[in-house]
């Protein structure tokens, strides 16, 4: 069995020995792990912004294709179309919802029908964002070639903080099945 001042004796060589690190090298030791994390903490951040923005992009062509099978929808088996640029209005046979139907974009930027009996809508959902803040807005834009309707569906969002930049469109024409058109002059 060793003796206790075998063991301080010990203690004392290993407490005055010299090998450790000087300040310099821990400085020089911080200041790499420093530039290090600095990198790390930038390119993830750079990672997440591009997911982010391709999210963005993924979504606003979601809402372009949904809005614009409910145009389609809405307007193949109309009649008595006006065809304006921002808005159409017409006669409704496929949900029976009447005449004076209008399909356009209300103040929220939502592709609605609005009819005698109220509103018809694709759903806030499919907009982004939660009920206080919607992050897409469709622009509509509706114009008349023959016995076509040709309509121009725009999406728009914010980009880089810039709000209203169009992310997506679809433009696409809809032959109404009996289109019975009503004209308007152009101003």
């Amino acid at each position: 069995m060793r003796s206790i001042p075998d063991f301080a004796r010990r203690m004392r060589k290993k407490l005055r020995a010299q090998c450790g690190l000087t300040l310099v090298e821990m400085l020089i030791t911080i200041l790499l792990m420093s530039i290090a994390g600095g990198i790390i903490a930038s390119v993830i951040d750079l990672a997440v912004k591009h997911y982010d923005k391709l999210m963005k992009q993924s979504d606003a062509q979601l809402l372009c294709s949904a809005v614009s099978v409910f145009v389609q929808n809405e307007l193949t088996y109309a009649s008595d179309i006006d065809v304006d640029d921002s808005k159409v209005t017409f006669t409704d046979h496929a949900n029976d919802l009447g005449s004076g139907c209008e399909l356009a974009a209300d103040t929220n930027g939502h592709m609605v029908v609005k009819y005698s009996g109220g509103v018809k809508s694709i759903g806030d959902g499919a907009y982004g964002g939660d009920a206080s803040s919607k992050d897409f807005k469709a622009v509509p834009e509706f114009s008349r070639s023959g016995d076509y309707i040709i309509v121009t569906i725009k999406i728009n969002g914010k980009v880089n903080g810039v709000d209203g930049t169009t992310i997506t469109e679809n433009t696409f024409s809809i032959k109404p099945v009996a289109p019975s058109y009503v004209t308007t002059p152009s101003p």
